[in-house]
């Protein structure tokens, strides 16, 4: 089954609808606290700080299971090179105050703090992973 939000997905889980969910830590972080869900892995490259315990689905037997999100700011095409890096810097330097830095611990983001080099080469990355997995789960074009 597929739930559409986040929300639906826990409903059904805490329901007892489905087995098993994968989401957010942020969406799981107050049913994991009030030990309604058990986490049986994180799907990191490396074990999440909030879950010290938890193995990666990687450490679990299955090397090649990295799953991570990320955000990005994006402007039109053609903004100006010292416009994207004035912004880009404005935005790291933002991402490393302790509020921010707090904040985002408590929802389980850790930040990958980086350049516009940096996102391009991961955007590219990420495509080529997730059209292999398209195409081999046979997933068609919407």
């Amino acid at each position: 089954m597929i739930y559409k939000t986040t929300p639906e997905l826990v409903t059904a889980i805490l329901r007892g609808d489905v087995d098993v969910g994968f989401d957010y830590h942020a969406a799981f972080g107050p049913s994991i606290a009030n030990k309604q869900f058990k986490v049986i892995a994180t799907s990191g490259e490396q074990r999440a700080p909030q879950l010290p315990a938890v193995p990666t689905v990687k450490e679990s037997g299955y090397p090649d299971f990295v799953v991570t999100s990320w955000n990005a700011f994006h402007g039109p095409a053609g903004l100006p090179k010292d416009i994207v890096t004035k912004l880009n810097e404005q935005v790291v330097a933002a991402l490393k105050t302790p509020d921010i830095q707090k904040r985002m611990e408590d929802l389980g983001i850790q930040p990958m703090i980086g350049s516009p080099e940096f996102l391009n080469e991961r955007m590219k990355s990420d495509i080529a992973k997730w059209a292999k997995v398209i195409e081999a789960a046979g997933v068609e074009k919407q």
